[in-house]
C-alpha cells in the first residue's frame, strides 16, 4: 500500500518539477493566436531545428529554469517550432529566420513585437522578455501614430513623440527620422538630444548627410567630435546598406563624403580600435571598404585598381621580416619583465595593463587589415586562374605578410593550408612552428598552442 502511494507522489513531484520551466503549447499556429488575443498577451516563440546545439542548449539548461518559467508563463503564451517541420517552415519564413536559435514575440494578430537570437542566459532572456512586455503596451500608441504619420502629419513636437516612440519599440531610424533632421535647424542639430538621432539614421538621404558634414566643417575638432562621432555611426549603416544592395552609386557617394569627414579629423579613417568600438566600418580604411564593395558585388577591375597599390603601400609600410622581429622584441621585453625577481608584484600588474592597452591598440588595427587582406588576395588569386608561376610566389609572399601583421591561429592556420595547396609544406610547417614559439613567449593568453600544435601533427 505504501508503494502505491509513493508512486503518485513521485510522479506529481516531477510534474511540478517540470512546470517550474516554460510550459510551452501544444496546440496549432491558430490555436496559439487565439488563446494570446483571449488573454490579450504576445505570443513567445521558440524557433529551433533538430540539429542546432545552441538551440538543445537553450532548451535544456535556459527554458526549464524556474525563474524564467514564472515571468514567461505568466506574460506569455508560449509555443515552439521546428523551422524545418509542419508549420514552423511557415512561421520561420514569415518571419524571415535564418539562425537558430531565434525566438519571436507576436500579437496574437501575428505583428512581431520583438526578436532576439542565439543562446541567452536566463537574466538575458528576461531582459529580452521585459522588452517583449513593454513593447507590446506601446503597439496601440505605435499604431495610431503611424497612422496619423500616414495622413500628413509632420510637426516637429509630433515628430519628436512618434521617433522617440518608435525608438523605444525597438524601430530606430526610419523615414519619420529623416522627416525630423530635416526640419530642426542647423543649430538644434548639433544638441545632444539630437546626435543621438543622428547616429541612428537608416534611411540614405544625400542632401541631409551634406548638410551635416558642412556643419560639422564650420566647427573646430573639439566643439565637433560628438557630431562627427554620431556622423560616421550614420556613415556605417549606410555604407553596409550600399555594399549589401550593390548600390554603385551611392557607394560612390559616401566614398566621397568619407573624404570630407577624414579631411576633418584624420582618425575617421583607418581606425581600427573606432571601428571595433561601437563606430562601425565607415571607421576601416577607404581601401578596405572599397575592396569589400568590389569583392562583395564583383566589379574586378575597380577591385584590382584598389586591391595591388593598396596591398604594395602596407608590405612597403610593414615590412614582414620587421613585424615578426618587432612583436617578438615586445613580447620578450614584457616576459623578461613579469619573469624578474626586481619587479614588484604591483609594478607586474602595471606592465599587464599596459601591455593589453598597446595590444588593443595595435592589435585590433593588424587584425581587421589582415582578415581584409586575406579575403582580398584569395579573392585576387580566384579571379585569375589558370594562376601564373610569378603570381603563385606573390601569394606566398602575401599569406606570410598576412600571418605577420596578426600573429594567431585565425590567419595562421588557413594561410598553411594554403601553402600546402600550393605544393609547400615546407613553408606551412615553418609558419606553425614559429606561432607556436611564438605563443610560448606570450604565455598563450587566447589559449591557441594546442590548436597550432594539432595543425603542425596534421603536416608531420
Amino acid at each position: 500500500m505504501k508503494r502505491l502511494i509513493l508512486i503518485p507522489c513521485l510522479l506529481l513531484c516531477a510534474l511540478m518539477v517540470k512546470a517550474q520551466g516554460i510550459v510551452f503549447n501544444e496546440g496549432t499556429w491558430n490555436d496559439v493566436l487565439k488563446l494570446a488575443k483571449e488573454k490579450n498577451c504576445p505570443v513567445f516563440i521558440d524557433v529551433y531545428t533538430s540539429w542546432c546545439g545552441p538551440c538543445k542548449k537553450m532548451a535544456k539548461e535556459i527554458f526549464t529554469q524556474k525563474e524564467a518559467g514564472d515571468y514567461f508563463n505568466e506574460h506569455f503564451v508560449n509555443y515552439k517550432v521546428d523551422a524545418e517541420k509542419g508549420e514552423g517552415v511557415k512561421i520561420a519564413s514569415q518571419f524571415n529566420v535564418s539562425a537558430y536559435p531565434t525566438c519571436l514575440f507576436v500579437t496574437g494578430e501575428g505583428k512581431l513585437v520583438s526578436s532576439f537570437m542565439g543562446v541567452q542566459t536566463v537574466r538575458s532572456l528576461l531582459r529580452e522578455g521585459a522588452k517583449a512586455v513593454k513593447n507590446y503596451s506601446l503597439l496601440p500608441q505605435i499604431e495610431k501614430m503611424d497612422a496619423e504619420y500616414k495622413s500628413g502629419k509632420n510637426d516637429v513636437e509630433f515628430l519628436k513623440r512618434y521617433c522617440q516612440a518608435r525608438s523605444e519599440f525597438g524601430e530606430k531610424g526610419g523615414q519619420p527620422l529623416n522627416d525630423l533632421l530635416n526640419i530642426l535647424p542647423d543649430n538644434e542639430l548639433t544638441q545632444k538630444e539630437n546626435l543621438t538621432w543622428i547616429q541612428n539614421l537608416t534611411v540614405y538621404d544625400l542632401p541631409l548627410i551634406n548638410r551635416l558634414v558642412s556643419i560639422l566643417s564650420g566647427m573646430d575638432k573639439k566643439t565637433g567630435m560628438q557630431l562627427n562621432k554620431a556622423i560616421m555611426k550614420a556613415m556605417s549603416t549606410f555604407i553596409a546598406q550600399s555594399t549589401e544592395g550593390n548600390k554603385k552609386a551611392e557607394f560612390e557617394q559616401l566614398m566621397t563624403i568619407k573624404d570630407k569627414l577624414i579631411a576633418f579629423d584624420p582618425t575617421n579613417d583607418d581606425n581600427g580600435v573606432g571601428a571595433s568600438m561601437g563606430g562601425g566600418m565607415s571607421y576601416l580604411a577607404s581601401e578596405q571598404l572599397k575592396m569589400s564593395f568590389y569583392m562583395r558585388n564583383k566589379y574586378n577591375p575597380e577591385f584590382e585598381k584598389v586591391f595591388l597599390p593598396y596591398l604594395q603601400k602596407k608590405m612597403a609600410e610593414n615590412p614582414t621580416d620587421s613585424l615578426i622581429a618587432r612583436s617578438d622584441a615586445e613580447e620578450k621585453y614584457y616576459s623578461d619583465l613579469l619573469k624578474s625577481d626586481t619587479v614588484s608584484a604591483e609594478k607586474k600588474h602595471d606592465i599587464e595593463q599596459s601591455r593589453s592597452f598597446m595590444k588593443l591598440f595595435s592589435g585590433v588595427k593588424n587584425k581587421l587589415l589582415s582578415t581584409t587582406l586575406y579575403n582580398a588576395a584569395g579573392y585576387y588569386w580566384d579571379i585569375h586562374a589558370p594562376q601564373s608561376e610569378q603570381l603563385k610566389q606573390k601569394y606566398i609572399e602575401w599569406l606570410n605578410f598576412f600571418y605577420a601583421l596578426d600573429r594567431g591561429t585565425n590567419i595562421a592556420i588557413p594561410a598553411s593550408e594554403k601553402l600546402v595547396e600550393l605544393g609547400r609544406k615546407d613553408l606551412a610547417i615553418k609558419l606553425l612552428q614559429n606561432l607556436e614559439e611564438y605563443l610560448k613567449l606570450t604565455g598563450d593568453p587566447d589559449k591557441e598552442l594546442d590548436k597550432t600544435r594539432q595543425a603542425l601533427e596534421k603536416l608531420k
